[in-house]
């Protein structure tokens, strides 16, 4: 009896330690870069810190990719750090100083060093409180 309750318990803990895990859609090939949210409401001259996964499929596990990169416009400033303990995690930092009130829109790309391809995804920042973006955008 007690072994089988040792059992449930450990099964149980499984199946809850899966279902509060990130749960993404892995593609059929190659990977694909994943946000937890695609748009973010920053304040002005303020750091913040935000993951990104990067999904693979089954065929691309041994592929090699480059560290994904933001593009768009030059006024926000990014690094983007690999986490040591998963090399598919990512930490991007945002700096917004000497950002003016407004909505600004990033591609993440990658790039891969085989045959493998990595869909990239877009992001949108909102920086300054509703009220102001909205005033800046009326004019």
């Amino acid at each position: 009896m007690k072994t089988l309750t040792t059992i449930l318990t450990l099964a149980l803990i499984t199946i809850s330690s899966a279902v509060m895990a990130q749960d993404f859609e892995i593609p059929k090939t190659g990977a694909k870069i994943y946000l937890t949210s695609n748009q973010m409401e920053l304040s002005p001259n303020a750091d913040y810190t935000f993951d990104l996964w990067v999904v693979r499929s089954n065929k691309a596990r041994r592929a090699k990719f480059e560290a994904p990169r933001l593009s768009g416009s030059k006024d926000l400033e990014f690094t983007v750090e690999a986490n040591s303990a998963d090399t598919d995690n990512y930490k991007v930092t945002v700096k917004t100083r000497d950002v003016a009130p407004g909505k600004y829109f990033y591609t993440i790309t990658s790039k891969s060093t085989g045959v493998q391809r990595i869909s990239g995804t877009t992001i949108s920042f909102i920086v300054g409180n509703s009220k102001s973006v909205a005033s800046a955008n009326s004019n």
